[in-house]
């Protein structure tokens, strides 16, 4: 019997590790940071996976002493929990929420991948990454 080819489930577009800049309101959950109202996109988040229809799971990056550090001597900080919806429930995807940032910018692969493991310890962020995972194109046609 033969196997049947799969291809993986991530986005050609977009690479595990670009950041995004984002307002806490648009977070699911987030609600707007005092003082800032009148403020652009001022949060950065970092892609840790995606699936084919470019919708994204992203690790907020925060700057309080009380998150874990994504390298020694980084200002930005992390604390481990993925958020794969917007403030109105849908996907996360580029767009005028979710804001790509350059190239230059990204987060390299190591540091992305040590973030994935520390958030994998958690089983809510383990089933919003199946989740995230199991919608392919395939099934979007039907």
């Amino acid at each position: 019997m033969r196997k049947k080819k799969t291809t993986p489930n991530e986005s050609k577009r977009i690479p595990k590790g670009r950041t995004v800049q984002t307002r806490d309101e648009y977070i699911a959950g987030g609600y707007p940071k005092p003082g800032y109202e009148k403020k652009g996109n001022y949060r950065k988040g970092v892609v840790i996976d995606t699936n084919e229809l470019d919708e994204l799971a992203i690790v907020v990056l925060i700057t309080s002493p009380k998150g874990k550090a994504i390298s020694k001597g980084a200002k930005e900080r992390y604390k481990p929990y993925v958020e794969t919806k917007d403030s109105e429930g849908k996907p996360v995807r580029i767009g005028k929420k979710f804001i790509e940032n350059p190239p230059k910018k990204d987060i390299p692969a190591e540091t992305v991948c040590a973030i994935r493991k520390d958030c994998d310890k958690y089983e809510s962020n383990r089933k919003k990454l199946n989740d995230l995972k199991s919608r392919r194109k395939s099934s979007k046609k039907k």
